[in-house]
């Protein structure tokens, strides 16, 4: 195993999932590639009519709250850029846009050994159940894909 493709979101489960990358990383002698998608913020009108100019602003609005997502999305991968450096392991991190399981799957298309994802149970009667992009991870990756819960 020499590639590790690890999805986080900055929660919990996510940074106990880079910490179980981390040991397979270290005893396979792997490389790990931390990455997080940024899902494009939209922002509905519900009024009668709305003019250009006001469809502009919307658009204009759209765009400074997807570019400060980035800009966050990019601080939480330094931080856990961090943890991984510790450790002496080759890391690369990206931040995407769009949806988050065609972004995880398409970056696994080019050429990973493993995807360590975790799942989110959002209540109790879903705990039993993936969440939605790991169970599309699962189902349609192209190379091994390990679920961790909480």
């Amino acid at each position: 195993m020499k590639k590790i493709l690890v999805p986080v979101d900055g929660s919990e489960l996510s940074l106990n999932v880079l910490d179980l990358a981390l040991d397979l990383a270290k005893a396979q002698e792997s490389q790990i590639t931390l990455l997080t998608v940024v899902v494009p913020e939209t922002l509905h009108y519900y009024g009668e009519f709305i003019n250009f100019e006001q469809s502009k602003e919307i658009v204009d609005a759209q765009r400074t709250m997807h570019e400060e997502s980035k800009k966050n999305a990019t601080k939480m991968l330094d931080a856990l850029a961090k943890k991984v450096e510790e450790s002496n392991i080759t890391l690369e991190k990206f931040v995407k846009s769009g949806n988050p399981a065609e972004q995880i799957l398409a970056m696994a298309e080019s050429g990973y050994d493993l995807i360590v994802i975790g799942n989110r149970g959002f209540s109790p009667a879903k705990k039993f159940f993936l969440g939605s992009v790991s169970q599309r991870v699962l189902a349609e990756a192209n190379c091994p894909v390990l679920v961790a819960r909480k």
